[in-house]
């Protein structure tokens, strides 16, 4: 494809957006969702494969992560030890980014465990107090390892 080609095809893109979509209810919405059985988005589209002949028109599929069998007993238990997420990602064997991926697709979950008090929020300061007092407020809460 030349450039005036390419120049023409961006004119008839410029053209359609300034003189159709401008004016448009769901201008300001979601392409995507709003505009899908519309003539001139549907004629957008054709312009943009016609630039751009190798684009798909899917999604890229999301890489999948390998948890290495870590699930949400083993967490609390490793949490609740009163290790961080640093060391409980390194006590499993991934690496922090991978235990937070971990965490955002199990936030409900965890959430919930927060706010019931199953999980002790992590506190540096009372941790030091306690050790320097010679006391473990471990809350009645059991530590005895899960079977994964």
């Amino acid at each position: 494809m030349t450039r005036t080609e390419k120049h023409i095809i961006n004119q008839q893109i410029g053209r359609l957006l300034d003189m159709q979509c401008r004016k448009c209810p769901n201008n300001n919405l979601d392409h995507a969702v709003a505009c899908t059985d519309c003539k001139v988005y549907a004629e957008l589209r054709e312009l943009g494969n016609r630039l751009d002949p190798t684009a798909k028109n899917h999604k890229p599929a999301r890489k999948q992560f390998d948890f290495k069998g870590l699930s949400i007993p083993i967490y609390v238990y490793y949490r609740n030890l009163g290790l961080r997420d640093f060391e409980i990602a390194t006590e499993v064997g991934l690496s922090l980014w991978t235990l937070r991926m971990w965490k955002l697709q199990h936030k409900q979950e965890l959430d919930k465990l927060f706010a019931d008090g199953v999980i002790k929020k992590y506190n540096r300061k009372q941790k030091a107090k306690d050790e320097a007092n010679g006391t473990d407020d471990s809350s009645g809460i059991s530590t005895a390892k899960p079977q994964a």
